[in-house]
Order: structure tokens, then sequence, then C-alpha cells
């Protein structure tokens, strides 16, 4: 699928690549990732170019509900390894809101201002209906960004089946979390949920549009990823190329060997693969048929776990040493695309779900 950008495109692309090229060092990264944390002042930079935004509708002080602009700057994200909660706090809020038809919620101007920060949990946690709100319990094992979120974004079934959505404060009553590092640097948490209470202020919608919210957040996150993983891929590439063009091997680059090159030209492949997926994920974040979302965020995450892993592992094998050394950006590449492999399911069980749905276009 080739994607042609406008001017507008254009220019987005080139100011988030290089704002991220200009502030964004590996150095500092490092550092970040060591502690589990992530840049505030960065994020300040992202807020000022008005790139929280994105998503949000206009009317609201947004920027409007753009799939090809979320991609650009997850990509342009994911070239640098940035560890900030873009996809947390900005793309799946602003795809819930969306699919809640609450385009002016309260809490939208403190996102797209940097104040607030939101973290989505993907675990669908118990709910008891009491008046117009709900009470929550449940345990989330892996919330990214959930150690430091001013707001938890939450999914609930209540005993009849029927989904609820809404926001709960992280500080709030019967919210207990464990922070912890992730292997790929980033901050998370374990949270569990004891009859934590949400009131009819913090549902984004009736239990009737519950299940519409849930599936358009984990789609949401689902082209995000697939936008990030495409940048890290290329930063990828780029490196490993450089590595076989410096370092000799019987007196030659070891880029002079064929079976080298068929080595690069194969992961040049699975980018050029993630890249498709991830333009075909940003057009079909707009799409409303509910079965060819369902299939085709299937497929595109099957095919972007499939190449995640094998543009990862062929990084660190033609690195040697240095592919799995801390102080050197393919490690944590790897890790990266690892996790980004792991979350929401790997090929098999995108596949597989692929194929219980009856394929792309069964519908």
């Amino acid at each position: 699928m080739t994607l042609v950008l406008d001017t507008e495109q254009e220019l987005l692309k080139d100011s988030v690549e290089r704002l991220v090229r200009e502030r964004y060092g590996f150095a500092e990264r490092l550092r970040l990732a060591r502690d589990g944390a992530w840049s505030r002042p960065f994020w300040g930079l992202l807020a000022d170019q008005g790139l929280l935004g994105i998503g949000f509708s206009e009317d609201a002080g947004g920027l409007g509900e753009d799939g090809i602009s979320a991609m650009l700057v997850a990509e342009a994200l994911g070239r640098g390894l940035c560890l900030e909660p873009y996809l947390e706090t900005v793309i799946v809020p602003s795809a819930a809101l969306a699919a809640a038809g609450d385009a002016h919620h309260a809490m939208i101007e403190d996102i797209i201002t940097g104040k607030k920060i939101v973290a989505p949990v993907f675990n669908r946690l118990s709910a008891e209906e009491e008046g117009k709100g709900v009470r929550l319990s449940g345990h989330a094992r892996h919330v990214t960004h959930g150690d430091d979120a001013d707001l938890l974004l939450v999914t609930a079934e209540g005993s009849d089946g029927r989904i609820h959505a809404g926001f709960v404060e992280t500080l709030g009553d019967g919210v207990i979390c464990r922070r912890y590092t992730g292997f790929d640097g980033r901050g998370a948490a374990e949270i569990t949920f004891e009859n934590v209470h949400i009131g009819a202020e913090n549902m984004l919608a009736t239990p009737e549009g519950g299940g519409r919210i849930a599936e358009h957040m984990e789609q949401a996150a689902i082209a995000s990823l697939s936008a990030e993983a495409s940048g890290i891929m290329a930063a990828v590439l780029d490196l490993t190329v450089e590595q076989l063009r410096t370092r000799q091997q019987f007196g030659q680059p070891l880029a002079s060997f064929q079976s080298l090159q068929h080595r690069l030209a194969e992961m040049a492949i699975e980018l050029e693969q993630t890249r498709s997926m991830a333009n075909y994920a940003a057009h079909l974040t707009q799409s409303d048929d509910v079965d060819e979302r369902r299939a085709g965020f299937a497929a595109i995450k099957g095919v972007v776990s499939a190449s995640a892993r094998f543009v990862g592992q062929q990084a660190v094998q033609l690195h040697g040493g240095l592919g799995v050394s801390e102080e050197h950006q393919i490690g944590w590449a790897h890790k990266r695309l690892t996790m980004i492999d792991m979350q929401f399911g790997g090929a098999a069980e995108q596949y597989s779900r692929l194929a219980s749905l009856g394929g792309l276009g069964a519908n």
C-alpha cells in the first residue's frame, strides 16, 4: 500500500523527525530507560508543537481525527526509541472518546497541554452498577506508564455481560499500584482495583457503547504500535548497514559478503511490509465497518509481530556482542520490538483470530 503525503503531512513528518533527532539523544534515553523514566521537558516540547492534540476534535482544541498524522508522529518517536507515553495518553484516549462520541470531555484540554498523563488498562475488569456509575474490581498485571499516570482508562464487564468504560484516578481509593520497570525500559505498574467507584461524570458511555470503546482502544493501540515498529525497524536497518560496512573480516567489509547482503535485503522487505501495515492501520482507524476493522487489525498485528521479531533478531546477530549491550541502540531496539511483538498477542495468535473471523474480506 503506497502512502502519498500532502504538503501539511510532509511538514509534520519533517518537523517531528527533526525534533526527535535534535532533542532526544541516545545517551539521555539510556539514562531515562535505566530508571524506568521518560523526559518531561521533551513531553512539553510535543505539547508546545500541538502534537498532543492529534486525534482530538478541533472544537476541543485538538488537531482533528487524522490517522495518518498519528502514524507519522508514532513512526518518528519509534525511530528515536522515545519512551514517552504518546500511545497511552494521546492515541488510545482520543480513540476511546471518539468512539464514545464524547468529543468535549473535560480532561481533553489537560491532555493536549501535557498536564495530565493517562494509562489505558487493557485487562477487562469486573463491574457492578451503582446508580449512574459503577464499582470496579480486578487485577492488571502490566499497565505501561501506570507507574506515573494521573488517570487510568479502564473497561469493565458487568454481570449482565455489558461493558462499561471510564476514567479512574490512579491515587483514588481502592487503587493499589506496584511500580516496576519493563525490560524495554518503560515504566509500568501492576494494579489491583478493590471496589473502586467511577461516578457518572467519569463514565465514557452507556454500557451499550462500552464494547465499541474497548475495541477501538485496542485497535488504535495496534495502529500506533505498527507505526512505532516501522520507525524502530528503519533505524535498526540503518545501524546494521553501517555496522556491516564498517566491520571487517578476512580483510574486507562484512557488507561485501553476499549471504549478509541477503540478510539485509530480507530485513528491508520486512520493514516495507510493516510500513504498509502501518499505513493500512491508519486508514482502517477511520472505518465504521466493525467486521472489516476486526479482521484487518488481526492481520496487521500478525504481520507486524512477525516482522518485528525477525528484524530485531537479525540485527542482534549481525551486530554480534554489541547487539546485546545496553550501551548500544540495537539491544534496546530489539527489546522494544520484542515487546511490540508480544503485546495483544503475537503472529500465531493473531492469525488464529483472523482465521476464526473468516479472513480478510470475508464479510
